[in-house]
């Protein structure tokens, strides 16, 4: 039986992917919910969520680094059939493990100084709570860094299901650990709440590895194939960890120079950025983890060629699915935000601040998708220096350009260089690209983007007017204004991309109907049991 195309093999990937994410993203915001309505908001909380930012940004960073690197070197490993597959997995753990304990030993020594300064602002009382929750939410470091490991040889063998669960698990976790004992330790079950629920990612991946064969304990030394020479985990690490580190920083960097400006700036800032990732977080994540296993498979077994064709065709696809949201999120931002946050404290004034930052952060969605393309592509080149170029071309342009923008435009310039930044390093990215892979058959590209540009601001337009047939400004008149609006758009938007005979818009409806067939004669062919 013939493999599916490659095509087919990333949609259902990233469509098991984004089911399962959007499941357990719906359990983390019940749980979200939850502690939200057990510790409400005061300067304990305030504590807690600074002392989270030291191991989450630190090991985001790292966990980013190590699925850039370990993933493509095990799926280059897998295909070419090498017997040193299972001793990089097992150094690559080993690396990670013994690298996220150092980091957390050496940050328990600087954590009275940090979190002194990251509590400035908090009263005595506070800053004793941030340093006694910074020390309890340490371990949560080489957990999370582990897991990120365990994680990568899972996608490096295509069990991309599991790893998607991870944020439901953890949900769940720190529900029953915060109703077992918030009574009794208040906001510090919050706090041993995340660490176990870090815990049970690497219980849940670790037993998938083993199982796999990856952990178990080896029969002798390895043999002088497998400890050979080649790629040493560590090393190749460091080039995407300085990378990603500034890019990490810029969200920071973003609100640190947002802070001067009025009043509410730094929030409208950090809620526009949290509405503009519902598409990473619905699909986006998902699809650039399958990605990557699959564009390592093609470099591996067709070298530069396939990974060229694979390159045109997801930018194409990419464009064709992002560029109504994109038009949709600036035309309806304003009851977009009103439906999601307008209530309470958070009036008329916050929500148009916040619509301000959302219009060019929904503008960068396109670039920063693309962005992720290339970044990509490098990454299963096995190339983690070029990816690190353009992280720290990413970080000076962004700092440059808000210092240029932010005086005549305000916080609506931050976000604009964001926009014009992300552009800028895609475009090098593709220069930089066509080095390695040769032409990359941009040319075609441009005829269905043109197309696909003029399908999207007539579904702006139609949203737009929709938006104008219901009045009022409550939640339901608002619901339905984001629905007809939207509905009406992308129908208009489907519409034309159909009638213009755009080749992605018929890749999807075929990847669509052979995905509902396939699972339909999966549901056919299982035996029928009479009781």
């Amino acid at each position: 039986m013939s493999q599916p195309s490659l095509g087919r093999r990333i949609f259902r990937d990233t469509a098991t992917v984004s089911i399962i994410g959007t499941a357990g993203q719906v359990v983390a915001y019940l749980m979200t919910a939850y502690v939200a309505a057990t510790f409400g908001a005061d300067w304990r909380t305030d504590a807690l969520g600074l002392a989270l930012t030291i191991p989450m940004f630190t090991a985001n960073v790292v966990r980013e680094a190590v699925r850039s690197v370990l993933a493509p070197t095990l799926v280059e490993l897998r295909v070419r059939g090498s017997p040193r597959l299972v001793h990089v997995a097992r150094q690559g753990v080993l690396v990670v493990t013994v690298g996220a304990v150092g980091l957390a030993l050496l940050l328990a020594l600087v954590t009275p100084t940090l979190s002194t300064w990251l509590g400035y602002q908090l009263s005595d009382a506070g800053q004793d709570l941030l340093h006694q929750l910074s020390l309890e939410l340490l371990p949560m470091l080489p957990l999370l860094c582990l897991s990120g490991a365990l994680a990568s040889i899972l996608v490096a063998q295509h069990r991309f299901g599991l790893t998607a669960t991870l944020p439901g698990v953890d949900a769940v976790i720190k529900i029953g650990v915060i109703a077992l004992w918030a009574r009794a330790i208040g906001i510090h079950s919050q706090a041993w709440g995340n660490v176990l629920g870090a815990v049970a990612g690497v219980v849940v991946l670790g037993v998938a590895v083993w199982r796999l064969g990856y952990l178990a304990a080896p029969a002798g030394a390895p043999s002088a194939v497998e400890a050979g020479h080649g790629p040493s985990i560590g090393h190749e690490m460091l080039y995407p960890l300085l990378g990603l580190s500034l890019l990490q920083l810029n969200p920071y960097v973003d609100r640190f120079m947002a802070s001067p400006l009025q009043p509410g700036s730094v929030t409208a800032l950090g809620y526009a950025e949290k509405v503009a990732a519902i598409p990473h977080i619905l699909f986006g994540a998902g699809f650039y983890g399958v990605i990557l296993t699959h564009w390592s498979e093609v470099a591996a077994s067709e070298g530069p060629t396939g990974l060229r064709r694979a390159l045109r065709n997801a930018t194409a696809m990419v464009i064709f699915l992002l560029a109504p949201v994109v038009t949709l999120f600036v035309a309806l931002r304003s009851d977009l935000v009103a439906l999601l946050f307008q209530r309470g404290a958070f009036d008329a004034q916050a929500t148009a601040l916040t619509s301000a930052a959302l219009g060019f952060l929904a503008v960068a969605l396109l670039p920063n998708y693309l962005s992720l393309l290339v970044s990509r592509a490098f990454l299963a080149l096995q190339d983690r220096r070029a990816p690190m170029w353009l992280g720290i071309g990413n970080a000076v342009g962004n700092v440059t350009l808000n210092w240029l923008l932010i005086g005549p435009l305000g916080l609506a310039g931050i976000t604009l260089s964001t926009a014009l930044t992300l552009t800028l390093v895609t475009v090098a990215g593709w220069v930089w690209l066509r080095r390695r892979l040769g032409a990359l058959d941009l040319v075609s590209l441009v005829k269905p983007t043109v197309q696909v540009a003029l399908a999207s601001l007539a579904c702006g337009l139609v949203a737009l007017l929709m938006r104008s047939v219901i009045p009022g400004q409550g939640s339901l008149a608002l619901f339905l204004r984001l629905a007809l609006g939207g509905g009406a758009g992308l129908l208009v938007y489907l519409a034309l991309t159909w009638l213009w005979r755009v080749e992605e818009a018929a890749k999807v409806q075929f990847l669509v109907r052979s995905a509902l067939q396939t699972r339909l004669g999966r549901w056919q062919s299982k035996p029928f049991r009479q009781n």
